[in-house]
């Protein structure tokens, strides 16, 4: 992939991101994830929003020995697994 491209595919998208290119999909329908409609059925994402959403998803660590998410799907991987 092109990093010097301003306008990106889904799929390239996904690719930066480890994202399925369905769940970028999905997070277009949802308006989860900033795009451009260039026509009814042709969407692109610059890069730089890409960039930018992706900071605002960061979740800071309140302190380094704080283990509650981890603890809780680690609990969850259990149930299910039972």
């Amino acid at each position: 992939m092109n990093i010097d491209k301003i306008l990106l595919t889904a799929a390239e998208v996904a690719e930066l991101t480890g994202f399925a290119e369905g769940t970028i999909r999905h997070f277009v329908s949802q308006r989860r994830i900033p795009f451009i409609r260039i026509s009814p059925r042709c969407i692109r994402f610059r890069r730089s929003d890409i960039d930018a959403w992706l900071q605002q998803q960061l979740v800071p660590a309140e302190n380094d020995n704080d283990q509650k998410g981890v603890s809780a799907c680690k609990a969850r991987e259990k149930s299910r697994a039972a």
